[in-house]
């Protein structure tokens, strides 16, 4: 309306200077909450408010080579949030393909790479979300338009079925040298369940298949999808089913 006054969310937020503003993605439900993104290398990429602009903190995570954005990049180009029941995504466009996460925490978020077999390691100029069915749409720079259904919701169904999908911590955690991975699938879906490292980069395979509605559990025995051994450190195992995502964290402690 006209009686709307301009509010100053730049000064004093210690964004980086002379950076670029590539983007700036407002949470649809809920306007308090917006990312910037900048595209330079050299500068911390992208930074999130959740009181409407007053105070900024940086979410680059794991795309930054280093906690002050110095380094190689990635160039972060694009953000959409993508709200769910139960969930939101929050999704990227850098210069080495489409990330995305679900948790948002700080300089600890961790973005995982989306269609690595598909879009690949290429430039994301843009990307768009839409909310009534979850289509995310990525434009890229040389190979051309992608899109996929990622809608992000909790079903639920009656009888003596789960009532809900749910991806449970993996027991025991830490662990050394397996651990075991289980969820509750309320409806017949197909299931991925996927291994990743701190960088986002995807590790193994677990699962990728059609499961009926139940209980199940998978082993995993650290170690890749070429049968290496992984070293000491953080993971993360992401279950990816009919109309759910999630992505939980395990400590692998030799």
């Amino acid at each position: 309306t006209q009686n709307n006054t301009p509010t100053d969310v730049w000064t004093g937020k210690e964004f980086p200077v002379n950076a670029n503003v590539s983007c700036i993605e407002v949470h649809p439900a809920d306007y308090n909450k917006a990312i910037a993104v900048f595209s330079n290398y050299g500068v911390q990429s992208m930074f999130y408010t959740s009181d409407g602009g007053s105070t900024w903190a940086p979410i680059g995570g794991n795309l930054e080579q280093s906690p002050v954005g110095t380094g190689n990049g990635p160039s972060v180009r694009w953000a959409e949030i993508l709200p769910g029941v139960g969930a939101t995504t929050y999704f990227v466009g850098t210069s080495t393909g489409l990330y995305s996460t679900s948790v948002l925490n700080g300089m600890s978020t961790v973005w995982v790479q989306e269609g690595a077999s598909s879009i690949g390691k290429v430039v994301v100029e843009m990307l768009k979300v839409r909310e009534s069915d979850g289509l995310v749409a990525v434009g890229t720079h040389g190979n051309g338009v992608f899109s996929s259904n990622y809608l992000v919701s909790v079903n639920e169904s009656s009888g003596g079925q789960p009532v809900s999908l749910l991806l449970n911590q993996n027991y025991p955690n830490p662990f050394n040298p397996s651990t075991k991975i289980s969820f509750s699938l309320p409806a017949s879906s197909h299931v991925r369940l996927r291994i990743f490292d701190l960088q986002g980069r995807e590790l193994a395979i677990l699962l990728d298949e059609d499961l009926n509605a139940g209980e199940h559990h998978r082993e995993w025995t650290a170690r890749d999808r070429d049968g290496r051994a992984l070293s000491s450190g953080v993971y993360f195992y992401r279950l990816d089913a009919t109309g759910y995502t999630e992505t939980r964290k395990m400590v692998l402690m030799k």
